[in-house]
C-alpha cells in the first residue's frame, strides 16, 4: 500500500519542545509565502491549474485526515516545499540595492529578498542540526535521513552547474566571447537550485504535525490565489 499506518501512535508529533528556531523558520516560510504573493512575475499557464490542485491535494489533505500513516505526512511536507518552490519561481525579485556588483560582462547583479531570506532559513537549519543532535524516535529519523539525502544531492547538482559553468565559459572564452557567458542567468539558475534545495530541507525537517498542517494551509491557499492573480510590475 502506498499509506501504511504508523504503530504504537507515534504520529502525534512534536517529536521535541518547540526552540525559537522553528518558529523563526516558520515565519520566514509564511515571509517567503507574502514576498511570492506581493510581487508577482507572471500570471501561471492553464496548465499551472491542475498542477496547483494536485500539490494543494497532496499537501494539505495528509496531515488532517491521515496523521497516523508515516509516509503520507513525509509526502505532504515534500508537497509543501514544492508549493513553496513554485510560488518563489513565480515571483518579481525584490532586488536589495545594497548588495550589488558588477560581472565581468558589466551585468549589475544583486542579491533578492527572498535569496537573503532562505540563506538565513539554510544557516538556521544548519545551525539546529549542529546543536541538537540527540536521539529521536524512527519517524524523525527517517526524515532526518531523506533531508540529508535532499542537502547533498542539491549540493552534488551546484558542483556539477559549477564545474559545466567553467568548462563552457573556458571554451567561450577560447573561441566566440572573450568575455564569457553571461553571469546573471547562470547564477539566477544555480540560486534556485540551492533555495528549493533549502525549503524541502526545511519542510522535512520541520517540528510536530500542527507546523506542517499551518504550513499546508497557507501555502496552498496561497497557490490557488497565486493563480488568478495578474503580474504585479514588482515592488
Amino acid at each position: 500500500m502506498l499509506f501504511w499506518r504508523k504503530k504504537d501512535g507515534a504520529a502525534d508529533e512534536p517529536m521535541r519542545p518547540d526552540t525559537w528556531v522553528d518558529w523563526t523558520l516558520e515565519v520566514a516560510a509564511y515571509v517567503l509565502i507574502a514576498v511570492s504573493l506581493a510581487s508577482r512575475s507572471y500570471s501561471p499557464e492553464l496548465a499551472h491549474a491542475p498542477l496547483t490542485l494536485a500539490v494543494v491535494h497532496v499537501a494539505v489533505i495528509p496531515p488532517l485526515l491521515m496523521r497516523g500513516r508515516t509516509n503520507a505526512l513525509i509526502l505532504s511536507r515534500i508537497a509543501v516545499a514544492i508549493a513553496l518552490g513554485m510560488l518563489i519561481h513565480q515571483r518579481l525579485p525584490i532586488e536589495l540595492q545594497a548588495l550589488r556588483w558588477e560581472s565581468p560582462r558589466h551585468e549589475v547583479l544583486t542579491v533578492s529578498l527572498t535569496g537573503l531570506v532562505i540563506a538565513a532559513m539554510a544557516a538556521a537549519l544548519a545551525g539546529q542540526q549542529i546543536r541538537s543532535p540527540e536521539p529521536s524516535p524512527e519517524p524523525s529519523q527517517d526524515r532526518r535521513f531523506l533531508a540529508g539525502v535532499t542537502a547533498v544531492t542539491t549540493g552534488l547538482v551546484l558542483l556539477f552547474i559549477l564545474a559545466m559553468w567553467l568548462l563552457i565559459n573556458g571554451v567561450m572564452v577560447a573561441t566566440t566571447e572573450p568575455e564569457g557567458r553571461f553571469y546573471a542567468e547562470s547564477i539566477g539558475a544555480a540560486c534556485m537550485v540551492a533555495q528549493v534545495g533549502v525549503l524541502v530541507v526545511y519542510a522535512l525537517t520541520a517540528n510536530s504535525v500542527g507546523r506542517v498542517r499551518r504550513l499546508a494551509l497557507v501555502a496552498g491557499i496561497a497557490m490557488a490565489v497565486r493563480h488568478y492573480l495578474p503580474p504585479s510590475g514588482g515592488l
